[in-house]
């Protein structure tokens, strides 16, 4: 209780009390605690008013002291009084008076000096109709808040409007002076920046007996300009001209017009703080239609939201509430996103989305059927569901399509699309796809259900050893790691089968390594064996590089069977369907012929390819290669130019002339044909030796054989064995056994040749002629031998190491005509024999029971012996019309360097 002490006290009793006092002094204990104002202090409060129009005439109080306040009183009934007090701190005066029972105290100066408050107005009691307070005041806040404040008080309750006079500055030296709780001196304070505040309406109500809901009986509306408003101090303040501030129920709304922050337009965004909780609850309300930025998913980061994209384009209708708890700052999210077309960045992939509607429940994410596109490369619907505190949920993308344009691989179309899920985890996370067909260069390649761990910070998946079917083309195991941004592979691909048209891999399996960094590469360091037509061809470190512009084989070996070998490069533009092929060290050789064609230099050969047909030029030896649907052709204009790199075509002097060599799919051999000058005039036609030839054959596909027919005449079969048949037609001897002599000079053996012949001739010169009904040969190991055989008449002939042995005998006058010209023979036969070498040989011909029937056939061998003419006088002995009987005739002969001499007859 305070302390009470009063100096020259003087009371007088007339009707009412008369009291005047020199001094009194009241001294509070500096510990006592404030009084809570309740309905009984209330009531006490009015009925002491009463007082002093009931009881009392006048009251003056000289000198009050309270502490260090100072003071007087004056009251006098129904005239002025006056009560003034002062300290350091503030300084006051007024004027009281009681009229018609109402009390009206005049409040001419109040200044707080700590708080720089002033306040003039009136207090007027009404005691005896409605026991109630009303006031009218004028109050100045440190020159920011000018206010007008109405109130009434009733023994329950304390009404109030304030209103302003002029705009409000600024309310920090206000929020400072009433001292409120941190929590909420930010928000009202430390959160806000403005130029000044509009007060539009400030009213409320105290229930005594609820004095700590006060607040929330509290009613502002106010503008704010120019206001910048941190709700979070680790975000930048929201920028807005206009801000309509409001109060009620113990709730700030802030309610930004034209707001801005981080540059982008925040358009129906609120927020609002409640103090009616136990926990201070802050609500943020995003309503906009903008794009999610880096400030953005700042912002949202900033409470626990973790999107994980980035937009580049297009536009996202924002729906989110976010509740902060102020003191424990847990955060609780609501709201959903919408765009009918946007392009995002996730996780470094460019994807645009379509009719995207995203819902989020605090770290739970929901995405039903969003319509996506990876560029070029996909497009998919979407299904998401994620938790992002725990980092688990899935993804499932049913899959319209998948191009890699840059792989020449893409998803085979279909009824049903393609259904992936993508399975985040904290452990792993994993992409399981169902069973699925691609199109690889127009192939179909299946490829099995697949689990694959994948990296979602890395964008690569490690691919397991999965098995990998291309329908009528391959098998084969592939594993490895695939990234998606940028697109990069690295397979091991074990292939077990390959079969193409008639090409087919002749081994278990070969060991692949394929890679793709912007282009595709291919490497084998290993031998693959293929095999195409019975011909075993193996490929040797391989290198092929396939990117979106061209198709190169940076590095190969090829080696066919024992026929072909060579090193190459190549290089094929899909632009224009054009690309060239370089062979260095090609070989062809085959191990009876030897040695077919050598170029140790680069060879070049140039590719023209389009749907229809596929063309390969090689320039310097005027020789092309068609490929088309119906078939192939593959056409030496000159073998002029080729001869000169091929050892087998110089030794059987083939050095001109043209070679085809075609297949149509109609056919069931491989056909060539051929033209040639050939420099041994083999055959005969028409008594004239023949030196063009047309050759026309195929290879047996079963057996591989060749088989060929020269000018209509001869016909070849080279298996085993070379097999000629001939009919009706010449051969030339000294041809023959030039050709033959030629080749034994090269000192190889070769193939077996075997000749047959009917109705043929050994053509000797023109008119001289060897006829037969039979002729067989054999050439085999340079030696050369020959049986001819005419009605009864049988020949003999051998030929080795440049010497022959020739004989014949029991021939008829028929073969002795053909063989002797400008002769004629009736009956007799003829024997003969000759040895030596060509150039130089020895001979005998016997001649028996004939009648030479034309003289001119002495003249022949008389010029041969080379006598005197005078002695011929055509009366030989036994000579007469009918002819020369000879029942023996011999001649015995040499040749020599082509001059010919009869040594005896």
């Amino acid at each position: 209780m305070p302390n009470i002490q009063v100096k020259k006290l003087y009371i007088k009793w007339n009707e009412k009390l008369n009291i005047s006092i020199q001094e009194a002094k009241i001294i509070k204990n500096s510990k006592e605690t404030k009084i809570d104002i309740n309905l009984e202090q209330v009531d006490k409060f009015f009925k002491s008013l009463l007082l002093f129009d009931n009881w009392f005439e006048s009251i003056e109080i000289n000198n009050i002291i309270i502490n260090d306040i100072n003071g007087s009183f004056k009251y006098k009934d129904s005239k002025d009084g006056f009560l003034t007090a002062s300290s350091k701190n503030f300084s006051f005066r007024s004027s009281l008076f009681f009229e018609s029972h109402y009390f009206n105290a005049k409040i001419e100066e109040f200044h707080d000096y700590k708080r720089n408050i002033k306040i003039t107005g009136n207090l007027i009691f009404d005691g005896y109709h409605n026991m109630e307070l009303l006031s009218a005041l004028d109050i100045n806040i440190n020159n920011d808040i000018k206010l007008k404040a109405y109130a009434i008080a009733d023994k329950e309750t304390l009404s109030y409007t304030i209103n302003s006079k002029k705009s409000i500055k600024s309310i920090k030296h206000t929020i400072e002076m009433l001292e409120m709780p941190k929590e909420f001196k930010y928000w009202v304070y430390d959160a806000i920046k403005i130029s000044g505040i509009d007060l539009k309406s400030a009213y409320g109500w105290i229930d005594y007996d609820k004095l700590s809901d006060a607040y929330k009986n509290i009613r502002i509306l106010a503008i704010a300009n120019n206001l910048e408003y941190i709700y979070n101090p680790e975000l930048e303040p929201v920028i807005t001209k206009k801000t309509e501030l409001e109060f009620k129920d113990g709730i700030l709304f802030i309610r930004p017009k034209d707001a801005y922050q981080y540059g982008f337009y925040l358009d129906k965004s609120w927020l609002k703080i409640d103090f009616s909780k136990k926990e201070e609850l802050l609500t943020l309300f995003l309503l906009f239609e903008g794009k999610v930025t880096k400030d953005l998913l700042h912002l949202l980061k900033t409470y626990k939201i973790d999107l994980p994209f980035l937009q580049n384009s297009g536009s996202v209708n924002t729906n989110l509430k976010i509740e902060v708890g102020l003191r424990s700052i847990e955060v609780t999210a609501k709201g959903d996103f919408f765009t009918k077309k946007a392009n995002f960045n996730y996780l470094g992939l460019d994807i645009d989305i379509f009719n995207a509607h995203i819902f989020l429940h605090n770290y739970d994410v929901k995405i039903d059927k969003m319509h996506s596109k990876y560029k070029d490369i996909a497009t998919a619907d979407v299904d998401v569901r994620f938790n992002a505190k725990k980092s688990e949920g899935t993804i499932d993308f049913d899959i319209e399509d998948i191009n890699f344009k840059e792989l020449n691989l893409s998803l085979k179309e279909g009824d049903t699309p393609l259904k992936i899920t993508y399975t985040i985890s904290n452990k792993q996370d994993t992409i399981n796809a169902q069973n699925s067909i691609w199109v690889f260069k127009g192939k179909d390649v299946e490829v099995d259900r697949l689990t694959i761990p994948f990296d979602l910070k890395t964008l690569v998946a490690q691919i397991p050893t999965t098995p990998i079917h291309v329908k009528n083309l391959a098998s084969a195991y592939a594993s490895g790691t695939f990234s998606l941004n940028p697109i990069r592979a690295d397979f091991d691909v074990d292939l077990l089968k390959f079969a193409l048209h008639d090409v087919m891999m002749d081994q278990s399996s070969a060991s692949l390594k394929v890679m793709y960094d912007e282009k595709l590469l291919i490497t084998s360091n290993e031998k693959i064996r293929l095999n195409a037509n019975n011909l075993d061809y193996v490929l040797g470190n391989t290198v092929l590089e396939i990117g979106q512009e061209e198709f190169k084989v940076l590095s190969s070996s090829a080696k066919i069977k024992d026929l072909v070998s060579a090193k190459f490069s190549a290089k094929f533009r899909f632009k224009d369907d054009t690309g060239i092929i370089k062979l260095k060290k090609l070989k062809f050789k085959n191990i009876d012929l030897g040695e077919i064609f050598s170029s140790n230099g680069e060879i070049k050969l140039h590719v023209m390819s389009n749907k229809k047909k596929t063309e390969i030029e090689a320039k310097d030896f005027n020789t092309q290669f068609l490929l088309k649907d119906k078939g192939w052709r593959l056409k030496f204009n000159s073998l002029k130019n080729i001869s000169k790199k091929s050892k087998l075509l110089q030794d059987y002097n083939i050095t001109n002339g043209s070679f085809t060599i075609y297949k149509n799919n109609t056919d069931k051999n491989i056909q060539f044909s051929a033209s040639t000058k050939y420099p041994y005039k083999l055959l005969v036609v028409q008594n004239k030796p023949i030196e063009n030839y047309t050759i026309k054959g195929h290879i047996d596909k079963m057996t591989k054989d060749i088989l060929l027919n020269v000018n209509s005449s001869v016909d070849v079969r080279v298996s085993k064995e070379i097999k000629v048949t001939a009919n009706k037609i010449g051969l030339n001897i000294d041809e023959i056994l030039n050709y033959v002599n030629d080749r034994n000079s090269t000192g190889e053996a070769g193939k077996n040749i075997i000749f047959d012949s009917k109705d043929c001739y050994i053509y000797i010169s023109k008119d001289r002629h060897a006829i037969s009904d039979t002729i067989h040969l054999q050439y085999f190991n340079n030696i050369l031998s020959a049986q001819l055989d005419h009605k009864h008449g049988h020949a003999g002939f051998e030929f080795q190491e440049g010497k022959f042995y020739l004989y014949g005998d029991n021939f008829n006058d028929k073969f002795m005509d053909k063989l002797f010209a400008l002769s004629k023979f009736k009956d007799g036969k003829l024997s003969f024999s000759m040895a030596g070498k060509t150039k130089d040989y020895k001979g005998l011909i016997h001649i028996k029971n004939t009648t030479v029937l034309d003289y001119k056939i002495l003249n022949n061998i008389l010029a041969f012996v080379n006598t005197i003419p005078s002695l011929v006088t055509f009366s030989l002995p036994g000579y007469s019309k009918n002819g020369l009987e000879v029942k023996s005739a011999y001649i015995n002969f040499n040749s020599k360097d082509d001059i010919f001499d009869i040594t005896d007859i």
